[in-house]
């Protein structure tokens, strides 16, 4: 259970935050929900990076309408997969057919196509138990936004940053978290939704260049090369196949600007 501070905390950041530009649609947003579509779509994509996130809910129903520490209530060993988003430049496919399409498949189990986003473990892991996919080539861009305001952040817990806060940190917007609470992934789903859901994708993209531009000059300034190991990695049964580990004498190093 969360403390009474840590909510006033919460909220306050939040009410502080709300002074940002809101972060903005600048992709299409495409949805799919037939297989031949999807795999005609996706060829196109053989390498490089693409913006990746997933949406799930609990099996049981939609994530409970409530306050936002709710979202850490989740039974993640319980959700259950929605849609897939994959985020191209200028256009974001909302993924929304089972069983996988097969390009989709090559793409998620590519070390050729990496995938950008924050916390994906999650995403990963329920993947895993629906499709008994091993998802390759994941970059947190959370984990390099943070290397890249170390100063900042780094003595904060060993796991990257939000998606919210990689937008507020790099582009001074907001992405707007507040309404994921009520949605019902698992019935029709909306036009707010599926922006809630490009949103996501779209960003997990556009942070990678900027945050690894700035990984570079922060590599710089300290003398020490911020690994692509720390940040990196692909999954094994839903879980990573070997997290990012950073050598302590190193993250040292970096906290010391």
């Amino acid at each position: 259970m969360q403390s009474t501070e840590s909510i006033r905390t919460y909220y306050a950041a939040k009410r502080d935050a709300a002074v940002l530009p809101p972060y903005r649609q600048n992709s299409v947003f495409r949805y799919i929900a037939d297989e031949g579509e999807a795999n005609n779509a996706l060829r196109k994509i053989q390498q490089g990076k693409i913006g990746f996130d997933t949406e799930q809910c609990e099996r049981r129903g939609s994530v409970p309408v409530g306050p936002p520490a709710t979202i850490h209530h989740i039974d993640w060993a319980d959700a259950i997969l929605c849609v897939i988003q994959l985020a191209i430049p200028g256009c974001v496919y909302i993924v929304d057919v089972k069983p996988i399409p097969k390009e989709l498949v090559r793409i998620l189990t590519s070390r050729d196509i990496w995938k950008t986003g924050c916390g994906l473990i999650n995403d990963v892991n329920v993947l895993y138990q629906e499709t008994g996919l091993q998802v390759q080539g994941l970059i947190d861009v959370g984990m390099m936004v943070k290397f890249a305001n170390a100063e900042k952040y780094g003595e904060q817990d060993s796991g990257g940053l939000s998606l919210e806060k990689c937008v507020e940190e790099t582009f001074g917007e907001l992405l707007d978290k507040n309404h994921r609470y009520g949605f019902k992934w698992d019935e029709v789903i909306t036009p707010d939704e599926l922006k809630y859901a490009g949103l996501d994708a779209q960003a997990s993209l556009e942070l990678y260049f900027p945050a690894a531009d700035a990984l570079l000059e922060k590599s710089s300034k300290i003398r020490t090369v911020i690994h692509r190991d720390w940040y990196t990695f692909h999954s094994l049964k839903g879980k990573p196949q070997q997290m990012p580990v950073v050598p302590e004498r190193k993250i040292s190093r970096v906290l010391k600007l």
